[in-house]
């Protein structure tokens, strides 16, 4: 029985909560949020140490003090959403690879005090409302006459957007798996001049993180992805760019990415 969305689940008494979508035929968490306090070993059996990526994503963690280090035991000090979903929260937490039906079982009795975990609706409403707020104060009172002054209040409201998708991204492009600040790019699915609305261009499932030339292709309208998250490369693509970005690593969407990724099929791929 595949994890359940609003479900609260247990692991050597770490709690956690299904937050994210279900994607899939098999209709699998992608997202899975495990609250602040939950622990795990310090040490890394063999079996994990073998897959980098794991060890790269704790280091992540470490790095940015969302995990810390107690001594016989690392610690989350913080609410902390693994897009990877359940299965990645359990390797990071037992230290070694795991499944999430192995590892997370159902908790039926415990809750958290004060439960700060985002149910999905609420996720998809803070998604227009936290950036705009943000976007709204820094831009008060700013005149939007000339193009010199328009182009200074759409700076603001791209770098808020950035702020946005590198949070719920977790600062990693989701195809490349690059983490480097300065290489990642807010790039909108729905173009910013076709938006209707500040809400729109500020939503956050209305962008994706991608590395430079991921960006640069999918801007030009030649490469997408279909609602499973996998690439669609365009026929106008040389083969040499083809190359360049490989077969292409499925990103994990929810319905909203999916809406907008209709939008970019439709009017920005190049066919």
């Amino acid at each position: 029985m595949p994890l359940q969305k609003g479900t609260f689940y247990s692991l050597r008494g770490n709690l956690a909560a299904a937050t994210g979508f279900v994607s899939g035929e098999d209709g699998y968490v992608q997202h899975f949020t495990v609250l602040k306090g939950a622990t795990g070993p310090v040490e890394c059996v063999q079996s994990f140490v073998e897959l980098n990526y794991y060890v790269q994503y704790r280091n992540d963690l470490l790095d940015q003090r969302i995990l810390i280090n107690e001594g016989d035991y690392l610690k989350l000090t913080r609410d902390h959403e693994f897009i990877g979903g359940p299965s990645l929260a359990a390797t990071i937490l037992l230290g070694r690879k795991e499944s999430a039906r192995n590892a997370w079982k159902e908790d039926t009795e415990t809750r958290p005090k004060n439960n700060s975990i985002k149910q999905p609706a609420q996720q998809v409403a803070d998604g227009y409302d936290a950036p705009l707020q943000r976007f709204a104060a820094q831009v008060r009172g700013l005149p939007r006459k000339t193009e010199a002054e328009r182009l200074v209040v759409q700076r603001i409201g791209q770098d808020v957007f950035r702020d946005c998708l590198m949070e719920y991204w977790q600062g990693q492009c989701p195809i490349t798996g690059i983490r480097d600040r300065g290489l990642l790019v807010a790039s909108h699915i729905k173009p910013w001049a076709d938006c209707q609305s500040d809400e729109e261009r500020l939503y956050v499932y209305n962008g994706l993180l991608l590395s430079p030339f991921w960006n640069h292709v999918f801007d030009r309208g030649q490469v997408t992805f279909n609602d499973g998250g996998y690439p669609q490369f365009s026929p106008h693509l040389s083969q040499a760019a083809w190359a360049e970005l490989g077969c292409g690593k499925r990103i994990s969407l929810t319905s909203e990415h999916q809406n907008y990724l209709a939008y970019h099929r439709q009017e920005v791929f190049q066919r």
